[in-house]
């Protein structure tokens, strides 16, 4: 490869990542390939093997400028992680949410994208999904113990959605981002 091609690698424009959320921290990109990119206005300072999505910080910290060295290059996790989380937590779209949702599904097999690690994106991801779908919320319990009011809600036409018990403590009573209760067990009591 040209000297050149490598230096054109390390700029979003020149990648090939189209944007999906736009936020006032910075963007939500689809990753192409195997590894996630970090950009930081736009030049790439760090990949991430186990990242959902790619990033481009537009709205940098006190961290992330300290963490930057003249090439750009090789700045840490630590530096970006909190940016990362608060581009995810002004995400709106529902593109965002599902793949967040469709993600916690891994978590018993272990492949779960590091970002779901974040037990307030996982929250937020909820929150996307319910003002958006007809969905119910329960854990694998739930599902296993409640199989009645589980068949209630498929014929009520709801999505039922598998979460952690430890995401359902975090929801129990919230409103999601239009405002409504999330939909949980309790919720399906009263279909």
């Amino acid at each position: 490869m040209t000297r050149i091609l490598r230096r054109r690698r390390i700029f979003l424009i020149f990648s090939g990542e189209r944007v999906i959320e736009r936020t006032r921290f910075g963007d939500v990109l689809e990753k192409k390939g195997d590894v996630a990119r970090i950009y930081i206005n736009g030049v790439k300072v760090a990949e991430e093997d186990n990242f959902l999505f790619s990033y481009n910080i537009t709205s940098l910290t006190k961290k992330i400028r300290r963490a930057l060295n003249r090439e750009r290059t090789n700045v840490g996790r630590s530096a970006y992680s909190d940016r990362v989380k608060s581009i995810f937590l002004s995400c709106r779209s529902r593109g965002v949410a599902l793949s967040l949702v469709n993600d916690l599904k891994n978590f018993s097999t272990g492949k779960m994208h590091d970002e779901l690690k974040w037990i307030d994106v996982q929250v937020h991801a909820v929150k996307i999904l319910n003002a958006a779908e007809k969905v119910v919320f329960l854990t694998p319990e739930e599902l296993m113990s409640e199989a009645n009011m589980v068949d209630e809600a498929r014929k009520s036409e709801y999505r039922v959605v598998t979460i952690l018990g430890s995401l359902k403590e975090k929801i129990r009573g919230l409103r999601d981002v239009s405002g409504r209760t999330i939909r949980d067990l309790g919720y399906t009591r009263n279909l």
